[in-house]
């Protein structure tokens, strides 16, 4: 990585831009041509830079840099506007296309992922989530337009660490996430969250890589929760989420007593390791964080024996 992620005045990357792939509040990703490196196809994120400090989304890169399930930071460097805005621009390793535009045309198309490449699509993406973790980082916003691949190799990473955070990095607040994959302690308003949140919505997307939408599409905060207890029954009162959660207790307390049908099965009707998924997805999506799989957990499972022969990496 050059110099310029520390000195704004070190000599910035020859760059070609291309196209813009994506554009929102997060700033603009821009799909360019690195002339420095054989003309390698890059794609460069530019947002806006407060402050005289590096970014948190540039530290924590720096530090997910050396997991391959991560998208790779190659350079960092600062432009300045007309305005004097001064912006960050991250020179990203350019993958395709997201997970979410593939299951979209996949499910368009009426087809979907055959077992063996979901396996190894959640497989990437929990090993991902696991070198992440271990750095006790938080990824918060977890979502297939957040994973990158490639369809024809099925290479997968994770990319956008806009929002993540570190555990230790001080008071954390409840409105992260997108809401189809919005762990139930979020939705409660709970604070005092750690790395289980990604594994809640990882697990949202095991679901939605068999059948091709998002299992849970609340119309709200409150419509969310509402599928969950549907699906997976009442938060038993003495879990954590509940006594953390700031909201009156009459509505605790009724969120208690639902009773859901339980219904995981029926996700993987059309799968051969029906009760094999189904029990992974249970795990990832327990109420209670402190029970809920780790992604080291996760990828012990049965669910990814061959997997882990293919790939023959031992998960300890």
């Amino acid at each position: 990585m050059s110099k310029s992620v520390n000195n704004p005045l070190a000599p910035k990357p020859d760059l070609d831009f291309l196209s813009i792939l994506g554009s929102g509040s997060f700033g603009t990703v821009i799909k360019a041509y690195d002339n420095n490196n054989y003309r390698r196809e890059v794609a460069v994120k530019k947002s806006s830079k407060t402050g005289n400090e590096i970014s948190r989304e540039l530290q924590i890169m720096i530090k997910t840099n050396r997991s391959k399930y991560c998208v790779e930071l190659i350079d960092a460097f600062y432009t300045v506007t007309e305005m004097n805005e001064v912006i960050q621009n991250l020179v990203l390793e350019y993958m395709p296309e997201s997970l979410a535009t593939v299951i979209k045309r996949l499910h368009h198309n009426k087809q979907r992922f055959s077992e063996i490449e979901t396996a190894e699509i959640m497989f990437q993406i929990l090993k991902g989530l696991e070198h992440i973790h271990e750095l006790e980082i938080m990824h918060r916003d977890i979502k297939p337009e957040n994973i990158l691949i490639n369809f024809e190799t099925l290479q997968t990473k994770i990319c956008d660490f806009g929002s993540a955070k570190s555990v230790k990095d001080g008071k954390n607040i409840s409105y992260v996430v997108s809401r189809f994959y919005r762990a139930p302690e979020l939705i409660l308003g709970c604070s005092d969250y750690g790395t289980e949140i990604d594994i809640w919505a990882a697990g949202c997307i095991l679901i939605e890589l068999y059948i091709g939408l998002p299992a849970f599409m609340g119309s709200n905060d409150s419509n969310q929760l509402i599928q969950y207890l549907n699906l997976l029954g009442g938060i038993p009162f003495n879990c954590s989420i509940i006594s953390s959660s700031p909201l009156p207790k009459d509505i605790l307390r009724a969120i208690t007593l639902i009773e859901g049908k339980n219904d995981i099965l029926n996700f993987f009707k059309h799968s051969e390791k029906q009760k094999i998924v189904a029990d992974l997805v249970s795990k990832m999506l327990n109420y209670n964080p402190k029970e809920r799989f780790t992604a080291s957990q996760c990828l012990n499972h049965e669910f990814f024996d061959d997997i882990r022969q293919k790939y023959k990496i031992e998960c300890n």
